[in-house]
């Protein structure tokens, strides 16, 4: 079944606490009609599921209701502490991947080993145990490559590429007559995304890159190209040409969007929304690296990211504080617009500064 994008719905918690709660009824069935290997997979899924629904979940809000059983009354739950959650996910993620299936032999879109291993990785990383996150990575890191063109991670004719290791699946031809109401009602197809349509800038144009995140790129950086359009740009495969942006804008989203084939995006878009690529957990292993092996080896982990794009590589001898400082420049422009940059600000501790200029309140949107 291909993955919601309710991404942090409790409905979703719910689906996955039936198959895991229903475990012993699963194995029941002859092994002639599923085999044990499937039976464990499908709980492995629905244990990364999970555990993906509370990392979003826990990263935004702390300490929420951690609900491991499907409820059998209305009472409600206590919120339990960060900690707990974070010990539920880790505890699911490490099952999860010891049972999912490789990329190379699973079903395109669906949860693997390598996106249990990369999820857990990442969470060591928020949780600052750097050592456990590397060893968590180190499981994947020969089994991913960057693609050659940055751009292809973000069209739909070069999804499921060799650096994609988990994203939500879209696809417009699948059906979505219950696009409007599927999240509360849970029925009906909803295989579509209106990212396209609200980031789109000739069609509602809700969401633009800031000043601020276009002047982060540095001078002849590919990426701004591959990231934005800008007036004298075309599109809709060369056809068209932005005259003039409106709102006052510099420049617009081009990732996820379809005008590099198409003049708008007739509302629902079946690009396919990355959460996690090959390209962030070399940047998350450069951090982890910088804190508790040294900074060349965190360096050589950038340059893997950079050198696909052809920008200069760094050199060796930097210090710590100077390495942490390429890779928040790095994880910026390489993953904008991305929906990572919130929480990486937050568990640095730095949203209150940065973000200030945007209306963010400290003790209010933390």
């Amino acid at each position: 079944q291909r993955l919601s994008s309710r991404m942090m719905n409790p409905t979703g918690i719910n689906k996955a606490n039936f198959v895991i709660n229903n475990e012993e009824k699963l194995n029941e069935i002859p092994n002639s009609l599923l085999n044990q290997n499937l039976k464990n997979k499908y709980i492995g899924e629905a244990k990364f599921l999970r555990a993906l629904y509370y990392f979003n979940l826990v990263t935004l809000y702390g300490g929420v209701p951690l609900i491991t059983t499907v409820p059998e009354s209305s009472e409600g739950f206590p919120r339990s502490t960060v900690e707990e959650v974070y010990t539920q996910i880790v505890s699911d993620l490490t099952d999860a991947a010891n049972t999912l299936l490789p990329k190379a032999t699973e079903e395109q879109g669906r949860a693997t080993r390598g996106a249990a291993y990369a999820l857990l990785g990442k969470v060591q990383l928020y949780r600052g145990n750097y050592t456990e996150a590397l060893a968590a990575f180190d499981n994947i890191y020969d089994v991913y490559q960057l693609t050659d063109n940055y751009f292809d991670n973000f069209m739909e004719e070069t999804e499921h590429n060799s650096e994609t290791i988990f994203g939500v699946e879209f696809d417009d031809d699948m059906g979505n007559n219950a696009f409007w109401n599927s999240a509360v009602s849970g029925e009906g197809p909803n295989e579509a995304s209106l990212r396209g349509q609200s980031y789109g800038f000739v069609d509602w144009f809700n969401c633009y890159p800031s000043d601020h995140l276009l002047d982060e790129f540095e001078p002849n950086d590919p990426r701004y190209k591959a990231s934005f359009y800008e007036v004298g740009d075309t599109y809709a495969g060369g056809e068209l040409t932005i005259t003039e942006i409106s709102l006052g804008r510099r420049a617009v989203w081009r990732k996820y969007q379809n005008y590099y084939k198409d003049a708008n995006e007739d509302l629902q878009s079946g690009i396919n929304f990355g959460i996690i690529r090959f390209a962030d957990v070399l940047l998350m292993m450069a951090e982890a690296a910088n804190e508790v092996v040294d900074q060349n080896t965190a360096i050589d982990y950038i340059n893997e990211v950079r050198d696909r794009v052809d920008m200069p590589l760094l050199s060796y001898g930097l210090s710590k504080e100077e390495v942490f400082d390429a890779i928040v420049h790095e994880r910026m422009v390489e993953l904008a617009g991305e929906q990572v940059r919130f929480a990486d600000l937050k568990r640095w501790g730095m949203a209150a500064e940065v973000l200030s200029q945007f209306g963010f309140r400290s003790g209010v949107h933390d």
